[in-house]
């Protein structure tokens, strides 16, 4: 908080003619806004029908005249940092929302699977026809990434086949985009009596 006296004189004569006025004036830096998500390092499945939520939180006590620029880039350069990758590659898409949210469809531009973006927003307050220089870090939040990664379908049709008595032989339908198949098995436990279980147990009644 400031404290402004001022004074007015007559150019020609320097004589005061007023008295000496005082105001308050406040300075205010507002943190710039909070990503939510998707969070940092989340990896996301690609699907044919492109549909992320990008969604921040505002920490402005500016008025309603605010609005948010969203940035997205593709990092080409995987190997550094992210934070840094960021500003080095190029713009991928903006765009401009009054809204704390946004949605990459498949009206933008293709985000393709395998690949690594990060983005982060801006907070903009504006007056009129001018911007206000209100926000900490010229109102850019963090810059977050994520991994867009391959749909991997599960295997289909599975068939198990007794060979002998130590032997079972599965098939399962895959996909050609499948790299390896993992497989697990147990023992499967049940309270049913065997065949040789019942015939003890009659055996014994018969005595």
């Amino acid at each position: 908080m400031y404290k402004l006296f001022w004074e007015v004189y007559d150019f020609g004569s320097n004589q005061r003619i007023s008295e000496k006025n005082c105001t308050n004036i406040y300075l205010t830096l507002n943190d710039p806004p909070i990503l939510i998500k998707p969070q940092r390092g989340d990896q996301i499945v690609f699907k044919n029908q492109l549909n992320i939520l990008f969604d921040w939180q505002s920490r402005s006590a500016v008025g309603s005249a605010i609005s948010y620029e969203f940035e997205i880039r593709e990092l080409w350069d995987e190997q550094i940092d992210p934070q840094a990758g960021f500003l080095v590659s190029p713009t991928r898409y903006t765009e401009t929302t009054p809204t704390n949210a946004f949605l990459y469809d498949n009206t933008k531009p293709a985000l393709l699977p395998d690949k690594t973006y990060a983005w982060r927003v801006r907070a903009i307050s504006i007056s009129g026809l001018d911007e206000n220089s209100v926000y900490k870090n010229d109102g850019y939040s963090e810059i977050f990434h994520f991994r867009l990664t391959k749909d991997c379908d599960t295997p289909k049709f599975p068939l198990s086949e007794a060979i002998s008595n130590s032997t079972v032989k599965l098939n399962w339908q895959g996909n050609l985009e499948h790299n390896k198949y993992h497989v697990q098995y147990r023992k499967v436990s049940y309270s049913k009596e065997t065949e040789k279980q019942k015939k003890k147990r009659k055996k014994k009644k018969e005595k």
